[in-house]
C-alpha cells in the first residue's frame, strides 16, 4: 500500500489504499512516489500529515488540542509568478543543487499569524520543501524543548535554541509562553527571516510542565543485530 513507480494513478481514476497502523506515536507525512515526478507533485501540494497516537502519547501531560495548542507547521518554499502560479520549471542549477523557492510558506500561507494563549504550545514541524534546509529560531533567542523526531518521541525532552531540519524531516517541540502577556508577540524565523508571527491573544488557564520522561526506547544489543542480520 506504499505505492511506487509502477502504480500510476491516471487522470480520472482513483486508488483507495488501506493499511494497519502498527507503530508508536509519531508525526508522519505522505507523498507520491512516482518516478521522476515526486518533487513536482509534492511542490504543487500533493502531500499531507498523519498524526499517530498511542497509549503513551495519550498519557503524557502535554498540549493535545489540535489547532489550539497542538499546531502542525508544514514549511515549504515556492517560486511565484506575477499571476500567482507556481510552475515547476527546472533550470541547470535546480538540477544540480535542488529546487529552491524564494518565498517560504507555512501551511500554505505567506507570513501567517497564529493566535495562542500564554501557556505551553506544541508545534509539529515538517520540512516539506524540495531541497531547502531550515534553521528555526524564536525571537529573543527563546529556548524550547524538542520532544520528538521522525521516529516518534525521544526518551526525554532536549532543550534547544535552534532546530535544524533537512527536507522530509519532522520534529515536535514544546515552547513555554507563560511568561508572556496578552498583546505580546514572538516570531519564528528561519535564520534571520521571520516566517511566523505568534500573537499572545488570550490568558491561559492550563499549566503544563516539561515531562521528565516521554517514552522508553528499546536498545538493540550487538548480538541481536547480528542475529537478525541487520549488519
Amino acid at each position: 500500500m506504499d505505492g511506487g513507480p509502477h502504480q500510476i494513478i491516471n487522470p480520472g481514476s482513483s486508488w483507495k489504499p488501506y493499511f494497519t497502523i502498527n507503530q508508536q506515536a509519531s508525526t508522519l507525512w505522505y507523498h507520491p512516489h512516482i518516478m521522476g515526478t515526486t518533487g513536482e507533485q509534492v511542490y504543487k501540494g500533493l502531500a499531507g500529515l498523519f498524526f499517530i497516537e498511542d497509549d503513551i502519547s495519550k498519557s503524557l501531560d502535554i498540549p493535545k488540542e489540535y489547532g489550539v495548542n497542538d499546531i502542525p507547521l508544514v514549511v515549504q518554499d515556492k517560486r511565484f509568478t506575477r499571476e500567482g502560479d507556481i510552475p515547476y520549471n527546472l533550470n541547470m542549477r535546480d538540477l544540480m543543487d535542488g529546487f529552491l523557492g524564494d518565498t517560504v510558506l507555512i501551511n500554505g500561507a505567506i507570513e501567517p499569524q497564529l493566535d495562542v494563549k500564554n501557556e505551553m504550545l506544541r508545534l509539529r514541524f515538517l520540512n516539506g520543501s524540495n531541497a531547502r534546509n531550515y534553521l528555526f529560531r524564536f525571537s529573543g533567542n527563546k529556548e524550547f524543548y524538542q520532544i520528538a523526531s521522525d521516529g516518534g518521541f525521544l526518551e526525554k525532552a532536549v532543550e534547544l535554541r535552534e532546530l535544524f531540519l533537512a527536507p522530509g524531516e519532522r520534529a515536535e517541540i514544546l515552547i513555554d509562553l507563560s511568561s508572556y502577556e496578552v498583546g505580546d508577540k514572538i516570531y519564528l524565523s528561519d535564520t534571520d527571516y521571520n516566517i511566523l508571527e505568534i500573537n499572545i491573544a488570550e490568558e491561559g488557564d492550563t499549566v503544563y510542565k516539561i515531562p521528565s520522561k516521554l517514552t522508553e526506547i528499546e536498545k538493540y544489543k550487538l548480538e541481536d543485530i547480528k542475529k537478525h542480520k541487520i549488519i
